[in-house]
C-alpha cells in the first residue's frame, strides 16, 4: 500500500487497528530483493556491472522472466539514469536480449509495452536535492514530478546517487535525498537507487553497504541493501550480489552471474552462474595458464601446483574439459633410458582463445 505523504493526520490510530485487523504483509516486485513502496540500494565499486544488474531487473519485470535464477512476475518498470546516454542503454538492452533463447519476439513485445526509461540526455533536471549555503535540502517539487512520471510502475531504478544528489556525500546531506526518494516510493513502486562505494572499499572488495559514500544515512533508510562485488583483476570474472539488509523478508540467496561479452554490441550480458558456466570459466582460466607455460604442462604438475584461483579438483576437471573440447595439443615424450612411461604434455591449440 502506498504511504500517504500529502496530508496531516487528524488523530492517532487506536491499537485495535493492529490487534483486530489483518495487516497485509509487504509485497515484492522480485522477492525478497525489491519490496514495494520501499527503498532498495544496489551498492558497489565502479565497473562491477551494477547498472547492468539493475537494468536486467527492469527487463525481467517488464517481460516476466527470471532475474538471474529468481522468478519475476510480469509488471511495469522504469529505468532513469543521469549517468548513461541512450546509446549505452541501447547496447545494454540489446545484449540482454541476446540471452533470451525462447520466444524472443514475445519478450520484446512485453518489454516495449512495460518498460520506459530516461537517459542522460533528458534526465538532467531530475536532481532530487539542492544545497545552499552549506545546507542540503530535498527538492520535493522534483520528487513529486518523478512520482507523477512513474505512477503505476512496479519497479523504478534511479542512478546514480551521486548524480541525483546535489551536495556533499555526507550522512546529513544524504538525508535530504532520502526524503525525496521516499516521496517517489510513496507511489507504491519498489524504488532502487544505484550507489558507488568509496575507493577504499572498492580496493578491499568490501561487501558492506556502509562502505559507500554517505553510507550510513542511505543504508539505514533503505529496507533492502544489495552489494555487488567482483574479483579484482579479472574483467569478466564472476559478479556476486549479496543481500546485506532485508527488513521485510528473510535475506535472499547470494546471486552470481557470469559476464559474457557481446562483441557486435560492445556490451556485456550476464548469464546466471551454474555448474556448467563455472566449468567453462575454470577451463578458460586453465587455458590461459597453460598458454604461459613454455613447452606445455603435464597433469602431475597441475595436480601438485594448480593455477591461482583454481583448486586441485577444479583444475583437473578443467583439464579434462579442455581435452574433450579439442582445445589442447597432446604430446607424449619418453624420458630416461629405461623406457619409463611417456609423460603427456599439454599445450594450447593454436587459434584457440
Amino acid at each position: 500500500m502506498a504511504v500517504d505523504t500529502g496530508s496531516l493526520p487528524l488523530s492517532l490510530d487506536p491499537l485495535s487497528h493492529l490487534l483486530d485487523r489483518k495487516v497485509a504483509p509487504p509485497e515484492f516486485v522480485i522477492r525478497p530483493f525489491f519490496p514495494r513502496g520501499e527503498l532498495t540500494e544496489i551498492v558497489g565499486a565502479h565497473g562491477v556491472f551494477k547498472s547492468t544488474i539493475a537494468l536486467a531487473a527492469c527487463l525481467s519485470v517488464a517481460t516476466g522472466r527470471p532475474w538471474g535464477e529468481v522468478p519475476s512476475s510480469l509488471g511495469r518498470a522504469a529505468f532513469i539514469t543521469l549517468e548513461d546516454g541512450a546509446f549505452t542503454l541501447a547496447r545494454r538492452v540489446g545484449a540482454w536480449f541476446e540471452g533470451v533463447f525462447d520466444d524472443r519476439e514475445q519478450a520484446e513485445a512485453d518489454a516495449r509495452s512495460n518498460l520506459t526509461f530516461l537517459a542522460r540526455e533528458r534526465s538532467q533536471g531530475l536532481v532530487l536535492t539542492r544545497t545552499r549555503d552549506g545546507v542540503t535540502e530535498p527538492r520535493l517539487d522534483v520528487a513529486e514530478h518523478v512520482a507523477r512520471l512513474v505512477a503505476g510502475v512496479d519497479l523504478v531504478v534511479l542512478e546514480t546517487a551521486s548524480r541525483i544528489h546535489d551536495g556533499p556525500e555526507t550522512n546529513d546531506a544524504f538525508m535530504g535525498l532520502v526524503r525525496s526518494l521516499e516521496r517517489v516510493a510513496s507511489t507504491g513502486a519498489a524504488v532502487v537507487i544505484v550507489r558507488h562505494v568509496s575507493k577504499k572499499a572498492a580496493r578491499e572488495v568490501t561487501a558492506d553497504s556502509y562502505a559507500g559514500r554517505g553510507g550510513s544515512a542511505l543504508s539505514d533508510a533503505v529496507r533492502s541493501s544489495l552489494v555487488v562485488t567482483r574479483e579484482p583483476g579479472k574483467a569478466l570474472g564472476p559478479v556476486t550480489l549479496t543481500v546485506c539488509k532485508a527488513t521485510h523478508a528473510a535475506p535472499g540467496a547470494t546471486l552470481t552471474w557470469h559476464p559474457i561479452e557481446v562483441p557486435d554490441l560492445g556490451a556485456v550480458r550476464l548469464e546466471p552462474w551454474s555448474a556448467e558456466v563455472a566449468a567453462v570459466h575454470d577451463a578458460d582460466l586453465l587455458l590461459s595458464f597453460i598458454a604461459t607455460c613454455e613447452g606445455g604442462v603435464v597433469r602431475s604438475e597441475i595436480h601438485k601446483s594448480p593455477p591461482e584461483g583454481l583448486g586441485r579438483a577444479r583444475a583437473l576437471a578443467a583439464l579434462d574439459l579442455l581435452r574433450s573440447r579439442g582445445a589442447l595439443v597432446v604430446r607424449e615424450e619418453r624420458r630416461g633410458r629405461n623406457r619409463q612411461p611417456a609423460e603427456v604434455f599439454y599445450t594450447r591449440r593454436p587459434g584457440r582463445e
